[in-house]
């Protein structure tokens, strides 16, 4: 989805709405901060704990906005972790 269509989505509801996000296992969050991060995108494979698309500080794909929660679902996981996992055969 890019920022235009959740523009487009988003216009559709009251100007008073709240925004929520997923909560920390289970439940809603409020949202807190909206970052632009870099990222690689499809590169995480095992879906079962993180998500398919990780930050990428060092050689990102694209920019992507990431709408954040005071409380997220789990650690932030990024291209470097994943790296680091997988020298030691743990990925």
């Amino acid at each position: 989805m890019t920022v235009a269509e959740l523009v487009a989505l988003l216009a559709k509801f009251p100007l008073t709405s709240r925004v929520l996000v997923d909560g920390y296992e289970g439940g809603l969050e409020d949202v807190t901060t909206l970052a632009l991060v870099p990222i690689q995108t499809d590169v995480n494979l095992d879906r079962d704990y993180f998500g398919a698309h990780l930050i990428d500080d060092e050689s990102p794909v694209e920019m992507a906005l990431w709408i954040k929660s005071s409380h997220p679902r789990g650690d932030i996981f990024d291209v470097s972790d994943m790296q680091r996992l997988k020298t030691k055969g743990l990925w």
